[in-house]
């Protein structure tokens, strides 16, 4: 693993501690501090490098071609494309292929934790009310993964604007699992590769 993965997955790892913390106190019906806000939205510029290796990774034939059409035409309309008319700038086709980040990267992480959540020790369980995540499975089409990583950015962005209601308690326990699986994986992994 190189230098530059290894500090990016170590990135995810403190990212998915940091998220399973500002949870528990928010759990514990605390405000949140501003520093606390603000670690929320970088948590929520990682899930957005999630949505895009998702989006990435959308081949023909991982589902049906209507699904991947609806998925696509979905993403075309959630962009806000009028701040270009706001300044006054056309979208023009780009000519050179863009260099990938850490996109891809990123939602094959996702999909290891959300696929570890059934199997977590239940030492790594942070949801004040579960002792484990054994009913929590991985989404199985593309839509499905789309609302899971919808699902994640919704529940962290209702805390930090301080509106989660009740209503939200089974997406709260699946964002707990989450950055539950995540922040282990990473733990895990890293005393693996002898980097603890």
């Amino acid at each position: 693993m190189s230098r530059t993965t290894l500090s990016e997955f170590r990135a995810f790892g403190e990212i998915a501690e940091q998220t399973r913390h500002v949870l528990v106190y928010r759990s514990l019906a605390q405000s949140l501090t501003p520093h606390q806000r603000d670690q929320l939205g970088a948590t929520l510029r990682h899930l957005a490098a999630v949505r895009e290796g998702f989006q990435l990774s959308l081949r023909n034939g991982s589902a049906a071609p209507a699904e991947i059409r609806d998925i696509v035409r979905y993403t075309l309309c959630t962009l806000d494309w009028s701040f270009l008319e706001e300044l006054g700038l056309l979208l023009e086709e780009e000519e050179r292929v863009q260099r990938l980040g850490i996109q891809l990267m990123a939602f094959a992480h996702a999909t290891i934790a959300i696929a570890t959540l059934p199997h977590l020790p239940a030492s790594q369980v942070s949801h004040p009310a579960s002792s484990h995540y054994r009913d929590l499975h991985s989404p199985r089409r593309p839509g499905e993964w789309l609302e899971r990583i919808e699902e994640l950015e919704g529940v962290l962005a209702r805390i930090q604007a301080d509106v989660l209601g009740r209503s939200s308690a089974p997406a709260l326990r699946r964002a707990h699992a989450y950055f539950d699986a995540s922040a282990w994986l990473v733990r895990d992994h890293l005393g693996r590769f002898g980097c603890d």
